[in-house]
């Protein structure tokens, strides 16, 4: 946990002087009101920078055009006698109010970390974007961005290894990439592995996003005291904190600057003096998330347009100007926008939290208030829906109706409510759960402006006003409280703790490689969490072979020429029977070396077929055909055995068959303890992929997966190893199609 906490400030810290810096050029009362979001400025110029320059330099390459830059600023700072490196006396306990504020959201998110006790990625919830953002921001650190990896099925030999996966989807598809060149220059600044900061920096993430709510809240109109009140209002919003346990890094940092340059092109069209700062915030979100630019285009237009009919003019051209000449920094950020958005849309369908609900469980859902607990837990939740919810329309129309910024929330709700209007006529679940990620933090802090226009309103009547703003301190601790208590009470310990993969072994299995030859070694490990944080840890060894590759993130062809290997690296759900040699061993991870009569069995290509069990957990979950690959160590005669449980009893659960040739079974299936008990005839081949189907029988008893011990559970011991609560979830098989954020359903049992 302290390399975690040094991460966690020295980027803040790192990041803050950089803004700071940055701000040098405008004028000290401007810097002032804009100085407890420097941190996102800092941001912002770096990703400038890097969304251009990485075309041809790695990110520590590109570090010092940065300095240039910097540099320049603070030389403009003094030619216009700005005195950059003063802070105003009330500006410094905002400064430092604004990040404190933050903590018991960062507390939140820090669970799992807190729980596996180091900064090493942990899984809070069933998305993993960890990964995504690690290799790219580890390629990033190690290469120019183009000409990218070589990539071709055909020629897996050739290709890079599928720890650049993400970096192929990033090219490809024309994606953003601004916040991992970010996260690149950090970890390069503070001595550490992109992977080692990428936990750490969701969490510094949601404590900037802090004083961006904060900033923007003043520049809207918002009194400074009731400006404090968005900081936890809009970081505890369960959209935030689960985009942090997610690790949507991208998605937490953009929203943070799309808040800033909204507030940034109000505040511009009341004071040129502002143009500076909006143009770096443009820059930023363009490489940071350039689709949230699209969201904003309707906002930002009526900001300019509503107003004095005599200035309309001059608040177009000023605001035109600023969005333009951040264009013009960073003009590959722009054009892959416009190419992206040529591709086309990804990851649209899915079902959603909200999904099945209706009525008070809708309202709980959207509101962020799900509750885990007893009669009296529901209704205290379901009472502080309700509330915030009229509280936050309330907070809407008010802004509307009484606030200046009127044009901005005008906008955002309507951009808003037709995306969301849009997915869900269109089925398009996770489409629809990320606008509401995404959008969730405006509406948020449009209703803190609301609510600041009704206490002005009431400024007259101080009763009322006391009792108003009594009612909306009230408003915003329930707010918190119930998100907060949502987001902790899904979490689980042991999920993180099962999934967080400990450095010491995986660095340990990593030195195994080390010391035998890659090329004679074959990693054979289904569970995701495993297998992606090996492969980025063997990036270097492209010649090591991967028979198993989820479709997600690693690449969709395995890297394997089907012949056999000397050494396999074996993790959780692939087991061994015969003669196996085991050359190394710890908690996680095997190396062994197969001899005559060795051989293994492991689920093969974990997708839609094998159950989440499978690449979560390493237990092995089959649906109608799932795949094994068998790996011998002779073509000898020789047999294999499956356990499986059903329903209900029956003579026997499974079929199997290699390209559709079905495997002659060995003696007749027996039952143990409730297990059914298999053998079938070996392929004569020293690897076979195998397909499992279910019997007839199995289908009838109402079973539409069934939990496998990949051994024969007749035998000493096997049954000891399998986790009860995961063979029973595998057998209701509720994970289809479930695009639940927390995974309530697997999370709460014991690991294998």
């Amino acid at each position: 946990m302290t390399v975690t906490l040094l991460v966690i400030v020295g980027s803040y810290l790192v990041l803050g002087a950089v803004g700071w810096l940055v701000l040098a050029p405008v004028a000290p009362e401007v810097r002032a009101r804009l100085l407890p979001a420097a941190p996102l400025f800092g941001v912002a110029l770096l990703a400038g920078v890097s969304s251009t320059a990485t075309r041809w330099l790695t990110v520590p390459q590109t570090l010092p055009l940065v300095g240039v830059l910097v540099a320049a600023c603070v030389a403009v700072g003094v030619w216009r006698r700005t005195a950059p490196w003063r802070v105003d006396r009330s500006t410094g306990p905002l400064v430092l109010l604004c990040p404190l504020l933050t903590v018991p959201a960062a507390l939140a998110v820090a669970l799992p970390t807190i729980w596996a006790g180091d900064n090493r990625p942990v899984a809070g919830t069933v998305v993993v974007d960890q990964f995504y953002f690690a290799s790219n921001a580890t390629y990033l650190t190690d290469h120019p961005l183009l000409p990218g990896p070589y990539w071709n099925p055909a020629d897996w030999v050739g290709s890079a290894p599928p720890s650049y996966g993400p970096v192929v989807d990033v090219i490809s598809n024309r994606l953003r990439y601004g916040q991992s060149a970010v996260a690149s220059a950090l970890s390069f600044l503070l001595r550490q592995e992109p992977s080692d900061t990428v936990t750490p920096l969701s969490i510094t993430w949601v404590v900037v996003m802090g004083g961006a709510a904060f900033v923007v809240a003043v520049l809207l109109g918002v009194r400074l005291r009731w400006a404090l009140l968005a900081v936890p209002l809009v970081t505890s919003s369960l959209y935030v904190t689960t985009q942090a346990l997610e690790g949507k890094n991208d998605g937490l940092l953009g929203v943070s600057l799309a808040l800033l340059a909204l507030g940034l092109s109000y505040a511009v069209t009341r004071s040129t003096a502002y143009w500076w700062p909006l143009t770096v915030s443009v820059a930023g979100l363009a490489s940071v998330y350039a689709e949230l630019v699209l969201v904003l285009v309707p906002a930002v237009a009526l900001v300019a347009l509503l107003g004095s009919r005599r200035q309309l003019l001059a608040r177009l051209n000023v605001v035109a100007a600023s969005w333009a000449l951040g264009a013009v920094l960073t003009p590959w950020a722009w054009i892959w926008l416009a190419e992206s958005a040529r591709i086309g849309g990804r990851f649209s369908d899915g079902a959603t939290p909200f999904e099945g609900r209706s009525g008070l469980d809708l309202l709980r859902s959207v509101m962020g208030a799900q509750p885990i607990g007893g009669r009296v837990v529901v209704v205290v939740f379901s009472v502080a829906a309700v509330v915030c919810a009229v509280a936050i329309l309330a907070g809407l129309v008010l802004v509307g109706l009484r606030s200046p910024a009127r044009g901005a929330a005008i906008g955002l709700v309507l951009v808003l409510g037709w995306l969301e209007l849009s997915a869900y006529r269109s089925g398009a679940g996770n489409l629809q759960y990320r606008t509401a990620q995404l959008g969730w933090a405006f509406v948020l802090l449009l209703a803190v402006v609301g609510w600041q226009a009704l206490l002005r309103l009431l400024e007259g009547r101080p009763r009322s006003g006391r009792a108003a703003a009594a009612s909306v301190v009230a408003v915003a601790v329930a707010f918190a409280s119930v998100n907060l208590a949502t987001a902790a009470s899904h979490l689980p310990r042991e999920r993180a703790e099962v999934q967080h993969v400990d450095a010491a072994q995986l660095d340990e299995a990593l030195g195994w490689v080390e010391e035998v030859d890659a090329a004679d070694v074959a990693v054979l490990v289904p569970r995701f969490t495993d297998l992606v944080w090996l492969a980025l840890g063997l990036r270097e060894h492209a010649e090591v072979a991967y028979p198993v590759l989820p479709a997600i993130y690693l690449g969709s062809f395995p890297r394997w020429d089907r012949e056999p290997d000397r050494y396999y690296l074996l993790g959780a759900g692939a087991e061994t029977s015969g003669d196996v040699t085991v050359l190394e061993e710890n908690e996680r991870y095997r190396l062994v070396e197969l001899g005559p009569t060795g051989s293994i069995l492991t689920p093969f290509q974990p997708t839609y077929f094998w159950g989440r069990t499978t690449y979560m957990r390493g237990f092995p979950c089959a649906r109608d055909f799932a795949q094994l690959l068998l790996v011998r160590g002779s073509t000898a005669p020789a047999t294999f055995t499956l356990s499986s449980r059903a329903g209900r009893s029956v003579r026997a659960n499974l079929d199997v068959d290699v390209d559709g040739r079905r495997l002659e079974p060995v003696g007749r299936p027996r039952t143990v303890d409730g297990w059914n008990v298999q053998s079938f005839r070996a392929p004569r081949f020293r690897s076979a992929i195998m397909t499992l189907t279910l019997t007839a029988e199995a289908r009838r008893s109402g079973t539409s997966a069934l939990p496998l011990v990949l051994d024969d559970a007749g035998r000493a011991g096997v049954l000891e190893r399998v986790d009860p609560g995961l063979a029973t979830f595998c057998l209701a098989d509720d994970d289809a199609d479930m695009m639940d954020g927390y995974d309530r359903n697997v999370t709460v049992l014991r690991g294998p």
